[in-house]
């Protein structure tokens, strides 16, 4: 689902949700049931566009052993990207990840980073 709110401010918004049939597996592992997924697109005067993510990845199972496996939690998480178009050909962005500062497994014994802050830079030529 995609919405035009103003002439420059879009949101969209996104549910996946997949039944899996297993003919040789117990579980699908580490992929998650559902996901719901929303982003508002803001663009001022053609020069900074911000871009908010909001999204909910659901359980994911992850394989221990023949008879064992762990159920990892949901993700709940958001992020922001500033964009400022110096030209149509080059652009600064800075990114600001997991501003809940939540601590998460996507993958079985992969923590997540908490809060981070990119910067850079697109050169089209």
């Amino acid at each position: 689902f995609s919405y035009d709110i103003m002439k420059k401010t879009n949101l969209s918004l996104s549910f996946l949700y997949i039944n899996y049939s297993m003919t040789h597996e117990r579980k699908p592992w580490g992929v998650p049931i559902y996901e719901v997924k929303a982003r508002l697109v803001s663009n001022l005067h053609d020069k900074i566009i911000l871009k908010t993510d909001l999204f909910f990845i659901g359980h994911r199972y992850a394989y221990l052993s023949k008879d064992k496996f762990l159920t990892l939690n949901p993700i709940f998480d958001l992020n922001e990207r500033i964009e400022y178009a110096y030209t149509k050909y080059f652009l600064l962005y800075t990114e600001l990840k997991n501003i809940t500062s939540s601590r998460y497994q996507y993958w079985n014994q992969y923590s997540s980073y908490r809060f981070q802050i990119t910067f850079g830079f697109v050169y089209l030529f």
